[in-house]
């Protein structure tokens, strides 16, 4: 409907503009014929009326020459010219004549037409006769002189007289042009200004049923930017515009029940997460881009109120979390030992910092998050449960060594001979007592190690040359079981930074674990090999029955021993595998699949 509208006002003013076009092109045509009409027929005239009296005159003063001249033999013009003149002046003054008979000043001038050719007549008379007159007295001369002057007289009034009335004519048709140009141009006036009218009545209109609404919807716009959705645009018609205002309409009563739902969704997440914060047990931290403190739980400003650092994380957990921020890395410590002290009215707790960013690059970054968590009792344990296998293990190892050395001297017989029976179980205590010290040393070592009393010395060696030595301390216990052991070494392996003993021991208890799996007729693998950019994997595989899948993630875990496990052992070895090589901040694991070779293996980093 709008646009029919918009259609139908351009035609009006295109149909308006063409019209005055169309007609100030007639108008101005038909004074341009009329004009040229009348000066074609006036000129003409006033060329013919002009011409006569300059022609009597001459033909008057060619004859008065030869009149002039005595003797009465006169040579005169040629006499066969007078018809010739006067029919090409009496056919113009003829048709003058007509055209002008049509008004009353018309029939004047017609008259004095025809008067003029009278005169013309009688001057051409005058030249006729004296061609016919055989002399030429001097008196007879004088006489047609007289005649002659007296007929060039009469053509030059009657001329002038028609010469007049041309002029009058002309002066006439002028005006007339004049008044009907005035009154083209005020037709003009009047057409542009009606074209005006129409354009601003058009405007008003368009003003009325489209700028008007167009504003309003801005207006509604604007408001509807600022969350103001109860802004609505008035509908005033069916048309494109009235669909438009309705639709906005309907969009802002949309927009507004579902800022509604948004902010009741906001307000039940906001005290969700005020309950969760508050029912939190742990202090957590927010902190912006900066890292600036935003805001904090219950427990976390507690804290700080009991450390006195306001507003502020504590010092020791704000080193770590500068050192996170300025790598841009989160910070997930799940090893009791990273714990930190604090001392809080005096007493001590210990907290496990866990630092970490809020969002991510492609979701956008909101900021950071800081957990502290209070890991006080299980550091106690931990270190209760250390101290008391090392006590443990060291008050039994004095006596130990003592039954030890005691088993000894009776099997080497220094307090008297042995019966046979004896000797067997002499053997047998002595073996359990070594088996029982080998336990006792592992303990130490484990419990050294969990604590952090370990120290490794690590130096660049070569993959090549752990194998082989492992394989050289080795080969005894594999001839004792006629199994072969080969060696599998990728070649150019760089040196990797290691404790060469601690190494070993992990890659010996691995192939003790292989030898006593193993089938006897099947060899075991050692092997090595460069696993992507940052680590060389060391590897032991064996064909035995494998690691069931339910025990492949506990395996390495302390005291324990897989279901059905019929070799003696007591369960720590693989434990402290797994501790050499975190140590080495190297990864440990194992393969292994139903009817496939066992892979049990652990991955050093190259760069320390």
């Amino acid at each position: 409907m709008l646009k029919l509208k918009f259609l139908i006002g351009l035609l009006m003013i295109a149909t308006l503009t063409v019209a005055m076009a169309l007609f100030s092109v007639s108008l101005l045509r038909t004074h341009i014929t009329k004009i040229d009409q009348i000066l074609a027929e006036d000129l003409d005239a006033i060329n013919v009326v002009k011409d006569l009296p300059l022609f009597a005159s001459r033909l008057a003063n060619e004859y008065f020459a030869i009149i002039a001249e005595t003797g009465e033999s006169t040579s005169l013009p040629d006499a066969s010219l007078l018809p010739t003149y006067r029919e090409a002046y009496r056919r113009p003054l003829e048709k003058l004549r007509q055209e002008v008979e049509d008004s009353p000043e018309g029939m004047k001038a017609a008259a004095e037409a025809e008067a003029l050719a009278g005169h013309l007549d009688h001057f051409l008379n005058q030249f006729e006769k004296l061609h016919a007159a055989k002399t030429l007295t001097p008196s007879a001369r004088l006489a047609y002189e007289g005649q002659i002057l007296k007929a060039n007289s009469q053509i030059e009034e009657s001329a002038e007289k028609l010469l007049q009335y041309f002029r009058f004519n002309i002066k006439s048709e002028g005006a007339s042009a004049i008044i009907d140009a005035k009154q083209s141009i005020r037709f003009l006036l009047t057409s542009m200004i009606g074209a005006l009218v129409l354009m601003a009545f058009l405007y008003i209109q368009i003003g009325r049923s489209v700028i008007r609404p167009v504003e309003q919807l801005t207006i509604s716009l604007r408001e509807v930017q600022k969350k103001n959705f109860e802004s609505t645009v008035p509908v005033k018609s069916k048309d494109e515009v009235g669909r438009v205002a309705s639709a906005f309409n309907d969009m802002a009563a949309a927009l507004q029940l579902q800022q509604s739902e948004k902010d009741h969704e906001i307000l039940k997440l906001t005290q969700e997460y005020h309950a969760i914060m508050t029912g939190f047990p742990h202090p957590i931290f927010f902190l912006n881009h900066e890292g600036k403190l935003s805001h904090a739980n219950p427990e976390a400003q507690e804290l700080m109120s009991k450390l006195g650092t306001t507003d502020a994380l504590p010092e020791k957990v704000a080193v770590r979390f500068e050192e996170a921020h300025k790598n841009r890395q989160d910070h997930l410590p799940d090893d009791i030992s990273e714990a930190m002290l604090l001392r809080v009215e005096e007493n001590e707790f210990w907290y496990l910092p866990r630092i970490f960013q809020i969002g991510s690059e492609e979701e956008g970054f909101q900021g950071w998050a800081v957990v502290i968590i209070d890991v006080s009792r299980f550091r106690w344990m931990d270190d209760m449960k250390s101290n008391l296998i090392g006590t443990i293990s060291h008050e039994i190892k004095t006596p130990l060594t003592s039954i030890r050395m005691i088993l000894h001297l009776l099997a080497e017989q220094k307090t008297g001979e042995l019966n046979p029976t004896q000797e067997r179980m002499v053997d047998s205590a002595n073996n359990d007592c070594e088996r029982l010290l080998r336990t006792l040393e592992n303990l130490l070592q484990l419990s050294r190690m969990e604590r952090g009393a370990a120290h490794l010395e690590r130096q660049p060696t070569k993959p090549e040359e752990l194998a082989n030595e492992v394989a050289t301390d080795f080969s005894t216990h594999l001839a004792s079981k006629d199994t072969e052991l080969k060696i599998q070494i990728e070649g150019n392996l760089p040196h990797v930074p290691a404790d060469r003993h601690q190494i070993i021991r992990v890659l010996t208890n691995f192939l003790s674990n292989a030898l006593k799996h193993n089938v006897e007729t099947e060899p075991i693998i050692l092997a090595a090999r460069k696993l992507g950019p940052s680590y060389i994997r060391f590897s032991v595989i064996d064909h035995g029955n494998g690691v069931p899948p339910a025990e492949q993630d506990r395996i390495f875990e302390r005291f324990y021993r897989a279901r059905g496990e019929k070799t003696k052992g007591s369960g720590i070895g693989l434990s402290i595998c797994r501790e050499i090589i975190h140590a080495h901040d190297g990864r440990i694991g194992v393969i292994s699949s139903p009817n496939e070779p066992t892979e049990f293996y652990f991955d050093l980093p190259l760069n320390q």
